[in-house]
């Protein structure tokens, strides 16, 4: 199947994995909406000039049921996301996340599209908070809404990292510091948790996959590498593949990621069913980051 000529939305279009599949539906010759959220600066951040850009707030049904009409796949990616803000506005996490996914699924199902890809998060099996919950509804709403006329799938992203992703990451903050001439320390916190890193090119390519693979079912699917490394490790391999060598300062105080188990992705149902595969490792991508680095800083 092709998404040549298919008419894709895609919200949350301005942020890191949003617009990295915007890109890649561009490329493929769909014809993509890009969903901004709307401010009074008029920024489209990282959504791209080649789509259709419209500035809007998913909380607003009648507006979302204008943008979803006349599209046939629909990728869901808007959402807050910071886990300790959502202890300070767990109201506005409930707006957005759960309401604001409500939102979407009626204006998709209504507008007659054939699937519904929601981005959800392996953040779902840490500790409880307002986030989570919001995350949590989000898939239970699309797991209701799925019908033999109407396919809604969920993926739970491990720990996606790439090119545009902001340094609340943990993986975006250390490549920062260790690509940065004027950074002489690398200054992190726990070293010890493990994560499932997985670069940003093969999550667009599970969100393309989940888009027009025909047989997916309601349940969540795990979107992974199922290779668990912890932060300390990540940090090697990062100066390895920038050629630096610079020490490491671990501070408890530095709150830069929510502790919780660890968790890799168990990907295989989702491949069966798509044939993707997570091809990047830790240090191809990494490196990938860095050759980033040094292209848009050149000169």
């Amino acid at each position: 199947m092709s998404y040549k000529g298919k008419r894709v939305l895609v919200t949350g279009a301005d942020g890191f994995i949003g617009s990295h599949v915007c890109d890649h539906l561009l490329r493929e010759g769909a014809v993509v909406t890009a969903l901004a959220q709307y401010n009074s600066y008029g920024d489209w951040g990282w959504a791209p000039a080649g789509a259709e850009r419209q500035h809007g707030d998913i909380r607003d049904l009648p507006q979302m049921l204008r943008i979803c009409y006349g599209q046939e796949i629909v990728f869901h990616l808007a959402a807050l996301i910071e886990v300790p803000y959502s202890f300070q506005a767990p109201h506005s996490y409930i707006e957005t996340n759960t309401t604001g996914t409500l939102n979407i699924l009626e204006a998709a199902r209504a507008a007659g599209a054939e699937r519904f890809v929601l981005a959800s998060t392996s953040a779902i099996y840490g500790s409880p908070s307002p986030y989570i919950a919001s995350k949590l509804a989000a898939e239970e709403l699309a797991r209701s809404y799925h019908r033999p006329d109407f396919s809604a799938v969920s993926l739970r992203l491990f720990s996606p990292y790439g090119p545009r992703q902001t340094e609340r990451a943990v993986v975006a903050r250390t490549m920062a510091q260790v690509l940065d001439p004027t950074c002489d320390t690398i200054a992190l916190g726990n070293l010890r948790p493990q994560r499932d890193f997985i670069y940003i090119d093969d999550v667009v390519g599970a969100f393309l996959a989940a888009g027009i693979t025909p047989a997916l079912q309601e349940y969540p699917y795990g979107i992974g590498t199922g290779v668990l490394t912890t932060i300390g490790e990540m940090v090697e391999i990062a100066q390895r593949a920038a050629g630096t060598s610079k020490p490491i300062s671990s501070s408890a105080s530095i709150s830069l990621l929510i502790e919780q188990e660890a968790f890799s992705a168990y990907h295989e149902p989702f491949t069966i069913t798509t044939d993707w595969t997570p091809t990047t490792t830790l240090h191809d991508g990494l490196t990938k980051i860095t050759q980033h680095y040094q292209r848009t800083h050149a000169g």
